[in-house]
């Protein structure tokens, strides 16, 4: 199961082409109106039917699944791109994303292997129908590549190759002029190649306290996802996300950043009133759930880290040192001192 981000972005691509909406969503049940409702969950058989009526109208289906790739960032994955994100190192990137594959928007099954080239991260699509083969590619790879970008030098690309069974030059520099790295053809899988040296690079925005947390959430979402999938009923069309936990996505895109409920309702496509009300439907509220968020990273970075009372409510948001100290002691009931790891 996934959301409908993914086909919500195919539709918008379609709509500036001259598309049809409604051509793109033949044979999936789905609704024009159905794109726009946050909250529903969609099979990856539906998805793949959007995406084989989209490459079969669009002129030129080269760059296709760049284009939509290119719009997929790490917000977009929520809790599964934080994970990715925040984790120490490329290789353990690519662990943490293979583990929680299922929480994500991946198509081709993820295979991570080293050889005398380096690390390649194997696109599988053996299972996929060959006509969509190519924009599949292309959307992986640029995906990957968006988590590359993130906090490291555009020269480092240079170094990254793309290996894939297509085998028309015509096609492969055209593929290549798109994702903005060199690109092999006629070879025997998919695969992007990673360089030795980058693999255990430090990665610019690894947190082990965030990644802890991030991995806590995605573990319960994945037990929860195949408790569903134990279920009898095959008919799992509309699978609501709570909306804590979309907050929980928001704030932690940036939790150094104090963010009102303005801005995280902005950010989930909802007005304050909206967001207000799904919160309270769910038995918390706003200004309870982000205090528990920012507290909670704030112990946990105390109790592992050498960081002082000072750098730890700078990470988590609050302005004034002062006011984390207070709603720290009234949570936990022992101020943030105390419980200082001393190095």
């Amino acid at each position: 199961m996934r959301t409908i981000t993914g086909v919500r972005l195919i539709c918008d691509s379609a709509k500036a082409r001259g598309i049809s909406v409604s051509d793109c969503l033949e044979g999936t049940g789905i609704t024009e109106q159905d794109l726009q409702q946050d909250d529903l969950k969609l099979s990856s058989q539906q998805e793949i039917t959007v995406i084989e009526n989209y490459v079969a109208l669009a002129k030129d289906s080269i760059g296709l699944g760049a284009e939509i790739g290119s719009q997929m960032h790490v917000n977009v994955f929520g809790i599964w791109g934080f994970a990715i994100l925040t984790s120490p190192t490329m290789r353990t990137a690519f662990s943490t994303a293979i583990d929680y594959v299922q929480l994500s928007f991946v198509l081709a099954k993820l295979v991570f292997k080293e050889t005398d080239e380096g690390g390649e991260l194997v696109f599988d699509m053996s299972e996929l129908p060959s006509a969509i083969e190519p924009f599949v590619l292309e959307r992986h790879a640029m995906v990957t590549l968006n988590f590359f970008k993130e906090g490291v030098s555009q020269s480092v690309l240079s170094d990254l190759y793309l290996k894939t069974t297509i085998s028309e030059p015509g096609h492969l520099k055209q593929l290549s002029d798109v994702l903005g790295i060199k690109v092999k053809g006629s070879m025997d899988c998919h695969s992007l190649v990673i360089p030795q040296y980058l693999l255990d690079l430090p990665r610019p925005k690894s947190d082990p306290v965030t990644l802890k947390f991030c991995l806590e959430q995605c573990d319960a979402m994945l037990s929860q996802e195949l408790a569903t999938e134990a279920q009898p009923n095959e008919e799992k069309l509309i699978e609501e996300k709570p909306w804590t936990e979309r907050v929980k996505e928001v704030v932690l895109d940036d939790i150094t950043i104090e963010k009102t409920l303005n801005m995280v309702a902005s950010q989930l496509s909802v007005t304050e009133r909206t967001l207000r009300r799904r919160l309270s439907e769910e038995g918390t509220t706003y200004r309870e759930l982000y205090a528990d968020i920012r507290l909670t990273i704030a112990k946990q970075l105390l109790e592992a880290s050498c960081l002082n009372v000072d750098t730890v409510s700078w990470r988590v948001g609050y302005a004034e040192p002062a006011s984390f100290v207070r709603a720290f002691s009234k949570k936990f009931g022992c101020s943030p001192g105390s419980i200082k790891k001393h190095c």
